[in-house]
């Protein structure tokens, strides 16, 4: 364990070491020699860290199960992908995985400089900050593997409440409060934790009253009493048994879909697209020599490969964009883009239609939810920033389908996320086009899935073409040098 927060870029100047009137003794400025509290330089240096280890949520989060991982050593290979971030920056090499013993200088520099995240030196409720933040951790740790039981947010105040709540909360990260270091991880928290359904009956005006009461113990700061609530509630949802859908039940579904906008959906059900059912982590998959599913996914997320040169394009680094580009990211845009958005719901559990309630059905308070999304599209495109502060909002859920036969395993993210990068998209998008060029055609160029056809068909049709070869690397991404410290472009 460090002795005090300071990151890779503090000096220790003003520290809790400092407060508390004694030398560092174990801090990541002294092992890189920049620590001002320090006794000497080199003890600092020579002392190392013990083992990191990253504590997993659930790497596959499906309807009807939940299937946690426990805590594990860095040096396995199972497949993760919520984090468990703490705000604390100098625990850093602890959420990559490296162990800060072997951590030399250059890879500590090979990330951009940052501003860190501010100390939770602020007080909510009746729990101080560095409490909270402690609370806050455990309770995201444990509520990204719940299945999604939430219910609508309701009209009027209770609702409102819930807006307001969520856009201090994003206010709070963008304009580098106390909060910064824990603000994102609070919003992903409060939907699992405040909308959660009781039973299956209940009724509008039980949501009203349930979210009143679960807004209190939340501004007071009674995370435990909410968390025992949720676990409460999950450990007594019904088993989710699918069964085969008679015809009059598939009507009815589309009927459904068609009402709620969601074409797309109905489309697949009546082509049998979605027939594809999410796999149970201990099944066995056929044709696999006797893996099961967690077999599978750990073989798709090996460890990182050593670096390659011949992997890395040697570019001159381009001039910084001038943040003027991004203030028409405002919030219009991001209403627009949220109304436009669909999908499922990350780990967090609020899906799009979830948000796109959220920002435009509280006149005024969705106005200002909007405008503190397009102040944080605006911060991530311009201002590096901490990374653990910013590990719940990239957080995602991954799912195994089956694909008949094999495993496709898919990662939902958030939609907050979803939102922010297509709003900057938009807003980059003839940049993005002339970066891509004619190489990758998902880059918003027209016809260009039919220019691609064409010029196939031409090369087939070439008399001078004796043959075709398709040449597809077996997990090519996955296989690069994946250092979390590497900025290369690959």
């Amino acid at each position: 364990m460090t002795c005090c927060r300071c990151n890779r870029t503090g000096k220790c100047q003003n520290c809790a070491c400092v407060k508390a009137g004694r030398a560092c003794d174990n801090c990541l400025p002294g092992r890189l020699g920049n620590c001002e509290n320090a006794t000497t330089a080199a003890d600092s240096k020579v002392e190392q860290a013990p083992t990191a280890t990253i504590s997993v949520s659930s790497p596959v989060s499906q309807p009807g199960s939940v299937s946690p991982i426990n805590a594990h050593q860095v040096n396995s290979q199972q497949p993760h992908l919520t984090t468990h971030h703490h705000c604390n920056n100098e625990r850093e090499e602890e959420q990559h995985g490296i162990d800060s013993s072997s951590a030399g200088a250059s890879d500590c520099n090979s990330l951009p400089p940052f501003i860190a995240a501010s100390e939770p030196s602020f007080k909510w409720g009746e729990v101080d900050g560095e409490s909270f933040v402690d609370l806050l951790d455990t309770c995201y740790t444990e509520v990204v593997q719940w299945r999604r039981n939430i219910f609508k947010v309701p009209s009027g105040k209770a609702g409102k409440d819930f807006v307001v709540e969520l856009t201090r909360l994003l206010r709070g990260y963008t304009d580098g409060s106390t909060l910064e270091c824990v603000a994102l991880k609070a919003a992903m928290v409060m939907p699992p934790l405040l909308l959660q359904k009781t039973c299956k009956t209940t009724k509008s005006r039980d949501h009203v009253a349930q979210l009143e009461r679960r807004l209190v113990e939340w501004k007071k700061g009674n995370i435990n009493s909410l968390l025992h609530e949720g676990r409460t509630i999950q450990e007594r949802l019904p088993t989710n048994r699918r069964r085969a859908k008679t015809e009059q039940q598939l009507a009815r579904t589309f009927s459904q879909l068609m009402a709620k906008g969601r074409i797309k959906d109905a489309l697949c059900l009546l082509s049998q697209r979605a027939k594809g059912r999410v796999l149970p982590l201990d099944e066995v998959v056929p044709g696999s020599q006797n893996k099961n599913v967690r077999q599978i996914l750990e073989e798709k997320h090996p460890s990182a490969a050593p670096f390659s040169p011949s992997a890395v394009e040697n570019v001159p680094d381009p001039l910084e964009p001038h943040p003027v580009i991004f203030d028409r990211v405002d919030s219009e845009m991001i209403r627009r883009v949220t109304i436009q958005m669909g999908g499922a719901a990350g780990p967090s559990g609020l899906d799009a239609a979830g948000w796109k309630r959220l920002c435009t059905s509280f006149r005024a308070q969705s106005i200002d939810l909007c405008d503190a999304m397009g102040r944080l599209a605006r911060k991530l495109a311009t201002v590096y920033v901490d990374p653990a502060a910013l590990a719940p909002l990239v957080a995602c859920r991954l799912i195994a389908l089956d694909k008949c036969p094999g495993v496709r395993p898919i990662g939902v993210g958030e939609v907050l996320r979803r939102i922010v990068c297509r709003a900057i998209s938009i807003t980059l998008r003839l940049d993005i086009k002339e970066a891509a060029g004619p190489m990758q055609l998902c880059a918003g160029h027209e016809s260009g899935c039919e220019a691609a056809v064409h010029t196939m068909r031409e090369i087939y049709n070439d008399p001078s073409t004796d043959g075709v070869l398709l040449v597809d690397a077996s997990n090519a991404f996955d296989q690069l040098f994946k250092s979390p410290n590497s900025t290369e472009k690959c």
